[in-house]
């Protein structure tokens, strides 16, 4: 993470070195399978009904040039 900071990546691992036990006890806390679901875009099919492959049902005889 840090090193994707470019000129701030320095201080970044400076404060994550230095607040590391206060990180990772936040992020045990608050952090759960489903957070990181989210976090992630993984879990959007389990929150919508619909279908995502949705088409309409027409032959492609009945198409004209101009639909």
């Amino acid at each position: 993470m840090c090193g994707e900071m470019s000129s701030f990546s320095d201080s970044c691992s400076m404060l994550v070195f230095k607040y590391y036990e206060n990180i990772l006890a936040a992020v045990k806390k608050d952090l759960t399978p489903t957070g990181i679901c989210h976090l992630s875009g993984q879990c959007a099919l389990r929150y919508h009904s619909h279908d995502q492959y949705d088409f309409p049902d027409v032959k492609l005889d009945q198409l004209k040039a101009t639909e």
